[in-house]
């Protein structure tokens, strides 16, 4: 079988289906974009199972949170130091706005700005926010046994357990 168009040979199990005005053809795969692709017949591929190679468990990211009060510890450090919002707005290469926005606590910083104030006051403002020593956690797991499970309740007296 011939292409329609250019006329290169073409094999019985690779060949387009196109339209070119109104008429159906069947072309190579150089002369595809010449018409509208109806149906394409390709050589089928070879039966080769493709093997899928396990991945290795990641380590767990670290995950991080915000200091309760976050805000005022940042005023204070500030203040105590003599820094106007606007130094330290360039020091970082923040906005000032943003920044009273983070003092006030009306915004979260990224984690990655947190660590530069923190570098930059000499203050804590982020907190590693890996789950508790366990000793609660395993508490808790025997007390809702009764309950077949963690209630959303255990896990807030979870959360409340750890920010103590």
């Amino acid at each position: 079988m011939d292409c329609e168009i250019c006329g290169t040979k073409l094999e019985d199990d690779e060949y387009f289906l196109i339209m070119v005005e109104g008429a159906k053809m069947k072309v190579c795969h150089d002369c595809r974009g010449s018409g509208k692709l109806l149906h394409s017949i390709n050589r089928p591929s070879p039966q080769n199972p493709l093997t899928r190679q396990a991945r290795a468990p990641s380590a767990p990211k670290e995950e991080f949170e915000l200091v309760e009060g976050f805000g005022k510890k940042m005023q204070a450090a500030r203040n105590s130091m003599g820094l106007p919002l606007k130094v330290l707005a360039e020091k970082l290469a923040e906005k000032e706005s943003f920044l009273d926005r983070v003092e006030k606590e009306r915004t979260h910083p990224s984690i990655a700005l947190a660590k530069r104030i923190e570098k930059e006051l000499g203050i804590k403002l982020v907190e590693d926010a890996t789950p508790t020593s366990g000793g609660d956690v395993e508490e808790l797991l025997k007390k809702s046994s009764k309950t077949k499970g963690l209630t959303l309740g255990d896990i807030l007296e979870i959360e409340k357990k750890k920010k103590k």
